[in-house]
C-alpha cells in the first residue's frame, strides 16, 4: 500500500494527531538540540525520586498518541532522540488530558561513561522509549 492510499485510509481524527505529532517532534528535537538539559527540565518542573507512579487515564488515547509520535519519527529526515519523542508525547498527552509521566534513566556504557535514556507512560501505557535498554535503572521523573 502507498502512502497516500495509507494517508487516506486514516480517519480525520488520526490524521489530525498526526499532524500535530509530525509538529511538536520538530519543535522538541530543535528544543534538545539547541537548549541545555537543565533549561528544558527547570520548564518540566521538579523531578521526582523513583519509584514514579503512573497516572489513570485512557489508554487507547496513550496508544494513539504512540502511534502518532512512532509513526513520525519514523518519516522525517533526521534522528529523533528519546528525550525529544518523550518531550512530544508529553505534549501531546496533556493536549489530550493525559497526565503523562517522563522518566530519565541511566546505565553504565562503554568505557564507563553512563548512558542517559528516557521514556514516557500514561494511562499504564509505554507510549515512548520502550523497550527500555538493558541495565537502565530510572533515576528520577517528572510528572505533569
Amino acid at each position: 500500500m502507498s502512502a497516500l492510499a495509507r494517508w487516506r485510509a486514516l480517519g480525520p481524527a488520526r490524521r489530525a494527531l498526526l499532524l500535530r505529532a509530525f509538529a511538536v517532534l520538530c519543535a522538541a528535537s530543535a528544543e534538545v538540540r539547541l537548549r541545555p538539559f537543565a533549561r528544558i527540565a527547570a520548564r518540566l518542573g521538579p523531578m521526582a525520586p523513583p519509584p514514579c507512579p503512573d497516572q489513570a487515564g485512557d489508554p487507547a488515547r496513550a496508544r494513539d498518541i504512540r502511534w502518532a509520535v512512532d509513526a513520525a519519527a519514523r518519516r522525517l529526515p533526521f534522528e529523533c532522540a528519546c528525550l525529544a519523542r518523550a518531550l512530544a508525547a508529553r505534549a501531546l498527552c496533556r493536549a489530550h488530558g493525559l497526565a503523562p509521566v517522563l522518566h530519565m534513566g541511566a546505565e553504565r556504557g562503554q568505557q564507563g561513561r553512563a548512558e542517559t535514556h528516557a521514556w514516557l507512560t500514561a494511562a499504564g501505557v509505554g507510549v515512548t522509549g520502550y523497550p527500555l535498554p538493558p541495565g537502565m535503572v530510572e533515576v528520577g521523573c517528572f510528572t505533569a
